[in-house]
């Protein structure tokens, strides 16, 4: 019985952990991008209100399977959102995938690990939106980012919560 008790409490603390990670910047200013290679840069002529940023990787079952729904969402919110996909895989692979995958966001590359350790991501895909002024205003995995939650924060009323 002792066993299944330390067993819970480590996965009671795993999950509070994970948890509280999942809000580690929401209300924070967000954190630098660091971008060795545009494949698809972002359309600087727009002035979108918000940008989201998602983590994602061409050798990830989950990654790879929310790709239909982003893309949907860049079709919605496109006029109004920046949209950018940063993974930290070699060039040539990523362009390799996109061969056979279409992804509609502007598509980035950061070798150096930066991006992802300043945002301490820690699994993926893992999306991020930011407003106008800098600030993170969600934090989640990339299927919790519905039309709901980008129409919330387009007219600033999402609440800083999961």
């Amino acid at each position: 019985m002792q066993l299944f008790s330390i067993t819970g409490l480590f996965w009671q603390g795993f999950f509070l952990n994970s948890l509280k990670a999942q809000l580690s910047f929401v209300g924070k200013i967000c954190p630098k991008l660091n971008v060795t290679h545009w494949i698809r840069p972002i359309n600087e002529s727009r002035n979108p209100k918000l940008t989201v940023i998602e983590f994602w990787a061409t050798w990830c079952a989950s990654s790879t399977a929310v790709i239909p729904h982003m893309n949907q969402l860049v079709d919605k919110f496109g006029d109004t959102v920046n949209f950018i996909s940063l993974s930290n895989e070699k060039k040539q692979k990523v362009q390799h995938f996109l061969k056979n995958s279409e992804i509609k966001s502007a598509i980035a590359i950061d070798r150096s690990l930066t991006t992802n350790n300043n945002f301490e991501i820690s699994y993926i895909p893992q999306t991020f939106i930011v407003n106008e002024a800098g600030i993170v205003i969600w934090q989640g995995n990339s299927k919790g980012l519905t039309d709901s939650v980008l129409t919330a924060a387009i007219h600033g009323n999402l609440p800083a919560s999961l």
